[in-house]
């Protein structure tokens, strides 16, 4: 069934855990409080081991003058989803494109995507691709929360069980090799990340990931060896930024923010990686669209960078 429009109301109590939404209309850029040594959100910076570079993804084919958000790679580098919506943000899908001769092609709607409004697509090591999507309930026969939805490759996609799921809001699932599962959710009256082990063939309950000093965290992406963790989270003004932990023998390590140009005085959210291991993001920052209208937001694009998700943790 069809989903109805996300009302104002709505889309506030849902942009703890989405980046794309997580501006309220009106806003256009974040003020600028950093200092040399902390981050906006109160994290020590990352001393990188290269400075970091980053360049709008594919302009005028992935990227374009609508948001883009949310991008995720098969393992053979080939296929490629990200989030899109329309310039007013009521209506989300998720498009696909392939690479042909080292092009990438015109993007889209995927085949699981299109009458409901889906966000923050990831594809798993198997090939599957979990997203979170806003569809009616029929067992709620209510308009539901966002859950998270997987997609096998073929037929119709199936909303992930109990307790995966909840009656609150769940999105944005990325995965170890190992079969943990990381995700975000209000399920308990805030904005957190989840995580979901899978042990001696059995899918464990939902823990929360604590995340020392992180105000309502989300869009977690998990490296897929589980030893780098990338999230937003909220600066006093509450906008977001990116940072990363280290998993430190079964421990993450204080959370350590990234530096400009990854971060800027704009919103940056929904850390992705391609099979090569590189970071991608997305941001609010003039990109595809430079002209800034006061009081107007700015549509987002997918950047990637420099950066390597696999030497992050390297000194630890």
């Amino acid at each position: 069934m069809s989903k109805s429009i996300l009302s104002s109301q709505e889309m506030r109590n849902t942009v703890l855990f989405f980046g794309f939404i997580a501006l309220l209309a009106g806003c256009s850029s974040k003020p600028t409080t950093e200092s040399a040594e902390f981050s906006r959100v109160g994290f020590p910076i990352a001393s990188l081991e290269v400075a970091p570079e980053v360049n709008i993804f594919e302009p005028g084919i992935i990227n374009s003058t609508w948001p883009e958000f949310s991008i995720t790679f098969n393992a053979t580098g080939d296929t490629l989803y990200f989030g899109r919506t329309i310039k007013d943000r009521t209506k989300a899908s998720i498009m696909r494109s392939v690479r042909v001769d080292n092009i990438w092609q015109d993007p889209s709607v995927a085949s699981f995507s299109g009458p409901t409004f889906d966000v923050d697509p990831k594809i798993m090591a198997d090939g599957s691709v979990f997203y979170g999507s806003l569809q009616f309930d029929v067992e709620r026969d209510s308009l539901a929360s966002f859950d998270i939805w997987v997609w096998g490759g073929s037929g119709d996609p199936i909303r992930l069980p109990r307790p995966l799921n909840s009656d609150a809001n769940e999105s944005f699932m990325t995965g170890t090799l190992d079969g943990a599962l990381y995700f975000g959710s209000n399920r308990d009256g805030r904005a957190s990340i989840f995580k979901s082990e899978f042990t001696d063939g059995n899918r464990q309950a939902p823990i929360q990931v604590p995340i020392l000093g992180a105000v309502n965290p989300g869009n977690p992406l998990v490296s897929p060896d589980g030893s780098v963790l990338i999230f937003a989270s909220e600066d006093e003004n509450g906008w977001t930024d990116l940072s990363y932990m280290c998993n430190v023998l079964g421990t993450w390590s204080t959370p350590i923010s990234f530096p400009d140009p990854i971060n800027s005085e704009w919103m940056e959210y929904a850390p992705g990686i391609d099979n090569e291991g590189w970071m991608f993001f997305t941001s609010e920052r003039p990109g595809m669209v430079v002209d800034i209208v006061p009081d107007e937001r700015m549509p987002a694009d997918i950047y990637k960078s420099n950066v390597n998700i696999s030497q992050l943790c390297q000194e630890f």
